[in-house]
């Protein structure tokens, strides 16, 4: 999903991280939007120019003409947008890191199946590989991130999509290498995109109300299942991430249950793993000391030679506890093991915000209908605040909006934006 952005009207488009042969393919792209082509060659502009009246043309480079918020204003100028109706496509990596910083939206031009692991923490709002998935991002029929396009619930009722992208990568452990999969992002609370992202909001709340989202996360846990199987290989043992002893909350387990009820040929093995210690938490240390703190957390009972075995997880960020666990398995035989979670951990993008405010003057924050498990604005200061919520919707517009980049009147330095 497209986090920045109320609705698309243009296309900026980073030409010189494409190759000059590509550039007959661009009369293919929906004329719908508006498309802009950067680039330092004014040879190769004219050519572009050249192929279609339409399109507009500037001089210049994402390298260093878009590392300051002035020149991101002079982007949107040219097309005579705002901030939240234009994407940037590129096949850089690196710089659509930059432009998220600046709250934009963003596409990658990405042709292979597996991204590497090392560049999952700056994932774009699309991943596409030709211009017919740009089309589909233009006239809507590509929703983004499976897990993420999936957890949008609003009005009661769930956002219908035809398709959405699944992250796959490796990682190696300990000499040998897990694939893992995730149906999409997730972001700190401290991200100018957690505010109005539903997947980051419900698994937060899932953790505290576990029941809460079970029926919506084994749904979708079911789902990815079914794409390993589809793509990837036949899966023999599902399980998931144990709690440790002193925890009550095995938030995983129903899902497993729900999808070994779905799927018969896939053994439920929650029993058969175990976290035998309680370890410290992870969030506070770094690599080496997450390594070190889960060493031998986990026990394996039984054989399970020659099978492919899922765990399941809701989050990954370094992945060393899954991949920990990942390790006992291999050891009892298993073949090939991957990770499934419903979101990868983002970097976070912690530029200051402008947030929602209520009538009343308190800040206006995400909940979720007991009911019906849909998403709205509501007042921090609920008990006593009279004043109606806010649909899902229209906040998520007045935040765009809110936390646009001010094309008016908005002041200057002549320095880093970064």
């Amino acid at each position: 999903m497209f986090v920045s952005s109320n609705r698309l009207n243009g296309l900026v488009i980073d030409l010189d991280s494409f190759p000059e042969d590509f550039d007959d393919h661009w009369t293919q792209v929906a004329s719908s939007v508006s498309i802009l082509f950067l680039s330092q060659s004014e040879q190769r502009l004219t050519a572009i120019e050249r192929i279609s009246s339409v399109f507009l043309t500037h001089n210049g480079t994402f390298s260093g003409f878009l590392t300051k918020r002035k020149s991101l204003v002079e982007v949107h100028n040219l097309l005579g947008m705002e901030s939240y109706e234009v994407a940037v496509l590129s096949r850089n990596l690196d710089v659509l890191k930059y432009i998220q910083g600046m709250n934009v939206s963003t596409v990658y031009f990405f042709r292979d199946n597996f991204i590497k692991y090392e560049e999952v923490g700056n994932l774009p709002d699309f991943l596409v590989g030709s211009i017919a998935e740009i089309n589909q991002i233009i006239n809507g029929d590509l929703k983004g991130y499976f897990s993420e396009a999936a957890a949008i619930i609003y009005n009661g009722s769930q956002q219908e999509f035809k398709q959405g992208l699944v992250i796959v990568t490796d990682k190696e452990y300990e000499g040998r290498t897990t694939t893992i999969v995730s149906g999409g992002r997730y972001f700190s609370t401290i991200d100018i995109r957690y505010p109005i992202h539903q997947l980051s909001q419900r698994i937060i709340r899932n953790k505290d109300y576990p029941d809460s989202q079970v029926t919506l996360f084994s749904s979708i846990y079911n789902d990815l299942v079914r794409f390993i199987e589809e793509q990837l290989e036949q899966v023999d043992i599902l399980t998931r991430i144990p709690p440790r002893p002193s925890q009550q909350n095995d938030r995983m387990i129903e899902c497993v249950n729900y999808i070994c009820s779905q799927k018969a040929h896939i053994q439920n093995a929650t029993r058969l793993l175990t976290c035998s210690r309680d370890y410290q938490s992870q969030k506070s240390l770094n690599q080496e000391q997450r390594l070190s703190n889960i060493q031998g957390v986990f026990e394996v009972t039984g054989s399970f030679e020659g099978r492919h075995v899922v765990i399941l997880d809701d989050v990954i960020s370094t992945g060393s506890t899954a991949l920990e666990a990942a390790k006992e398995f291999y050891e009892a035989g298993a073949m090939r093991v991957t990770i499934l979670v419903l979101a990868i951990n983002q970097f976070r993008n912690s530029m200051i915000t402008n947030p929602l405010k209520c009538q009343c003057g308190n800040e206006l924050k995400m909940r979720f209908n007991r009911n019906n498990n849909s998403a709205f604005f509501g007042c921090s200061n609920y008990r006593v605040c009279n004043n109606r919520p806010l649909d899902f919707v229209a906040g998520v517009k007045a935040y765009n909006h809110l936390n646009k980049v001010d094309l008016n009147s908005e002041e200057f330095e002549d320095t880093e934006w970064f």
